[in-house]
């Protein structure tokens, strides 16, 4: 064999282990977070990743009161509609652009976005690390979830948050010593990333079939300005939203309290609304008295609706949305056959507590 041919051999076998050194590494990392997605938010983002490409009508996003209050498979047996549920708990705001961009790469004729406000009245000072990385370690990398991390960065900078991880521990999860598979944990990779899970069952939804009865709240109408930081990602946020095709909803659901913040979501929606963005508060009038929740029994506790709530908060959205914005009925689709099962399988749980409930 000519010399020149073994260099060229040669060079080919360094690039392929390079590229073979580099994938692995990712492939690890990926697969060390397949044990995170016992963590019931990162199941309901991964889960967002299963759904056929530019299938959606739409999504759901923001804090725990929007993945205990809308539920997917409910709208889908009631209306046909299939906005998926991409709420976490306690989800930072500065992640919404990033997660609108997210679910556009892989639904980009979906036609509406729902965005629950109730976490700009949260202190900007209460952050947890872990309510973003249960979102970042299993989005996809891409040059969008780099800039949602450096955002996440660049926000706990200004606000002086003890967060005590370095950017590489969020670029690459298994810096942080999430690779305990290689040690001899069991390796059911496969089972906990497909598995029949809930959270992914029903797109995002988080079922809760306790019971706390409220008295129902005064209606509020003050209005206190958010803190600025948070007022300054919603400004960035509105300006984004402009630039979309898709129409956007701004909605704060009911609730008891918010720990005295409601004069602060008044102030939220009223920006939505004069950067012309329809919005939905059902803590006030007219709205309030048209979904005319049962306050003594669909609530388990005074900020978050239990599933029997939940569904009848979602029977009245699913309703107004698909009326409102003549979102397709896919009812009856093979291809969203999914949704069928998703829905069967939810009438089966809720029957199973409706006796005791």
């Amino acid at each position: 064999m000519k010399k020149s041919n073994t260099k060229l051999i040669a060079l080919i076998i360094v690039f392929a282990l390079l590229i073979t050194g580099v994938s692995s590494v990712f492939a690890i990392d990926r697969m060390s977070l397949a044990y995170n997605l016992e963590n019931s938010n990162s199941k309901s983002i991964y889960g967002f990743y299963r759904e056929k490409r530019d299938s959606l009508d739409g999504i759901y996003l923001g804090s725990s009161a929007a993945n205990r209050f809308w539920i997917p498979p409910r709208a889908f047996e009631n209306e046909g509609i299939c906005i998926y549920n991409l709420g976490t708990t306690c989800q930072p705001f500065v992640v919404t652009r990033n997660l609108i961009k997210e679910a556009l790469s892989s639904q980009p004729n979906m036609d509406v976005i729902i965005v629950e406000v109730r976490c700009l009245t949260r202190n900007p000072q209460a952050i947890e690390k872990e309510r973003f990385t249960q979102i970042s370690d299993v989005m996809r990398y891409s040059s969008n979830r780099k800039e949602m991390i450096d955002n996440y960065i660049d926000y706990c900078d200004g606000i002086y948050a003890d967060v005590d991880l370095g950017p590489m521990d969020y670029y690459l999860p298994l810096l942080r010593g999430k690779g305990k598979w290689l040690i001899g944990y069991d390796l059911s990779i496969l089972d906990r990333l497909y598995g029949d899970s809930g959270k992914i069952l029903f797109k995002g939804y988080f079922e809760n079939y306790d019971i706390a009865p409220q008295d129902p709240p005064e209606i509020v109408l003050e209005q206190k300005q958010i803190d600025s930081t948070l007022e300054g990602i919603l400004d960035e946020t509105l300006e984004y939203c402009k630039t979309l095709d898709q129409e956007v909803i701004f909605v704060s659901g009911p609730l008891k309290s918010v720990n005295g913040h409601e004069p602060e979501i008044n102030y939220v929606l009223n920006k939505c609304r004069e950067a012309g963005f329809n919005t939905l508060d059902f803590n006030s009038q007219p709205l309030r008295d048209e979904l005319n929740i049962d306050w003594g029994s669909h609530f388990y506790n005074n900020k978050h609706l239990n599933t029997f709530g939940a569904a009848h908060f979602t029977d009245y959205m699913s309703k107004y949305l698909a009326e409102e914005y003549d979102l397709e009925d896919h009812r009856g689709d093979e291809s969203y056959s999914s949704w069928q099962s998703s829905a069967d399988k939810l009438e089966d749980r809720m029957a199973e507590h409706r006796n005791t409930y």
